[in-house]
Formats: structure tokens, C-alpha cells, sequence
């Protein structure tokens, strides 16, 4: 997605390499404490597990000794690009928080940011089947702000988006400005890095 910092389909190779090798050897080095201290929670975020091939997930998952014992398994995914495998995967971990990234319904607004369109009607059907493979889960879902407009008429498409929501009825809904064109004056900026 144009949204995203890193445009990650852009280029993605690295992300692979990193994910595919770098991190898988990583977990196994750290596989000791990890038995030591286990983990209370793993997250899987910013809708990079549905972009990543179906091997890689189990074999990263397998690295974490006792993952089935993790008591909060959390996951971003982008409907558009969600496999079955992984949604298997989801189904045989009872993982308890899933957030889907649906960012907008407008299709001028996901065309400007070169993202698909996942349909209310096809988000409500996804949501029911996630809710009878992982009935303890906490559904949410993602939109963006400012993505089509950037003036404070823009926040009209937003709540277009949250009115189309009512009918999926998710157990929450998180809302992220587009971070892009959010521009602060001198005297606006509280903290410079």
C-alpha cells in the first residue's frame, strides 16, 4: 500500500530474506531463555503475515518453543491477501486477537493508495468464519483517516466507513491518522526526535 512507510510489496525481497532467515535464526538462538521465560503474548503485526508464503509461518511459529501455550496470540492481516493455510494456522493456535486491516470502503480512496477492496459484505462473511474458527477471539478492525483528503472535510469518509461497520459488528474498530500527510507547524511539534 502507498500508505504504508516502507510500501512494502515495492520491494520485497529483503522483507523476505529478513523473515525467511534472519528472524527464523534468531528465534532458535533465543530458544533457551525463551524455555526459561516463556512468552505471555506473541503479535504478528502490520498485515505482514498475509503477504508471507504459508511455510514460513509455521516454520516461524515453530520456533518459539510452546507457542500453543501462549496465552495471547495476536495477528494484523490484510483480507485481500489471507491464505487458507494461514487461516488453518489461526484455527489449530486459537489465536484471540485478530485485527483486520480494512483501512477504508471508499474505492477512490483505496485507489489512491493501491489497495483492493474488501466489501462490507465480504468483511461480514470473513468475520463469521473467523468467529467459528477462533470463537474466543477479539475481532477488530482497522481504518485510516486522511487517506483521499486531507482536510477536516475528510474525516466525513471516516465516518461513512463507521456507519457501514454497524452492520459487521466487530468487538472493536481502531483508527490510525494517515501519518503521511499529517504535517505539523514549528510550533505545532511537541517533540523533535
Amino acid at each position: 500500500c502507498m500508505f504504508h512507510p516502507t510500501n512494502l510489496l515495492s520491494n520485497i525481497q529483503p522483507y523476505r530474506d529478513y523473515y525467511d532467515k534472519t528472524l527464523p535464526s534468531h528465534l532458535e538462538e533465543l530458544q533457551p531463555l525463551i524455555k526459561i521465560k516463556p512468552f505471555d503474548k506473541v503479535y504478528f503485526g502490520g498485515g505482514t503475515a498475509s503477504i508471507m508464503k504459508p511455510s514460513f509461518i509455521s516454520t516461524l511459529y515453530e520456533k518459539i518453543p510452546d507457542f500453543r501455550d501462549i496465552p495471547q496470540k495476536e495477528t494484523e492481516i490484510n483480507p485481500n491477501y489471507i491464505s487458507p493455510h494461514f487461516l488453518k494456522f489461526l484455527e489449530e493456535n486459537q489465536f484471540n486477537h485478530i485485527s483486520i486491516g480494512i483501512q477504508s470502503f471508499d474505492q477512490e480512496t483505496l485507489d489512491g493508495v493501491n489497495r483492493k477492496r474488501f466489501s462490507p459484505e465480504q468483511l461480514k462473511r470473513f468475520v463469521g468464519h473467523l468467529r467459528k474458527i477462533c470463537p474466543d477471539a477479539y475481532i477488530n478492525i482497522d481504518l485510516m483517516t486522511f487517506l483521499k483528503d486531507q482536510s477536516p472535510e475528510g474525516a466525513n469518509d471516516l465516518i461513512d466507513d463507521l456507519e457501514t461497520l454497524r452492520q459487521v459488528s466487530p468487538d472493536g474498530i481502531s483508527v490510525y491518522p494517515n501519518y503521511n500527510v499529517v504535517l505539523l507547524d514549528d510550533e505545532d511539534v511537541l517533540y523533535r526526535y
